[in-house]
């Protein structure tokens, strides 16, 4: 599959995105953000992978923490302290997390995740995410990011990154196994 193919299965995913996002839409609707708020993490890459989705990051492009927590208690939601100092919202047993970063590569911690939905715009935004499957790179690119679970996290990080190389690029894999 060649990376035109990644980008039209972005392009094909976009309603899907919007209908997934429809459950938290009715919280975050009522938030008055300061910034560009932006989809990423395992939201993305589950509907590529055609999975439910159990929770939601959104980074805010030049947010304002406290605008965030502001928005969180005008809306009576019930909210923690998350892993980016930011907030896990939860919500009709659903988790939102949502932080404030000052660029969109602060936001994640591998290449793989380097894809971001603008919620505005409607689009994708990849940084990173297409250079990882088709040229096979797993880097960790925001070492800050790691967690205080850093091997669990990133051996299900290389999970699913294997899970996504197998899916966008089977017809490679396909080619390849008939070589074999």
């Amino acid at each position: 599959m060649q990376n035109n193919n990644i980008k039209t299965k972005l392009i094909e995913i976009v309603k899907d995105v919007e209908e997934a996002f429809n459950e938290y839409f009715d919280v975050f609707s009522k938030f008055n953000i300061e910034g560009k708020p932006y989809i990423i993490g395992g939201f993305l890459r589950n509907i590529l992978l055609d999975r439910s989705t159990k929770d939601l990051d959104i980074i805010v492009l030049n947010g304002n923490k406290e605008n965030i927590l502001e928005n969180i208690r005008k809306n009576n939601l019930e909210y923690k302290i998350n892993n980016f100092n930011g907030y896990k919202i939860l919500y009709n047993g659903k988790e939102i997390d949502i932080w404030d970063v000052n660029n969109l590569i602060d936001g994640i911690e591998y290449n793989i995740e380097a894809l971001f939905y603008d919620i505005k715009e409607k689009k994708f935004i990849d940084l990173g995410f297409t250079d990882s499957i088709e040229n096979n790179r797993l880097i960790e690119i925001n070492e800050k990011n790691r967690s205080n679970k850093y091997i669990q996290r990133r051996d299900k990080i290389c999970k699913e990154w294997n899970t996504l190389k197998k899916c966008l690029l089977k017809d490679r894999y396909m080619e390849e196994e008939l070589e074999r």
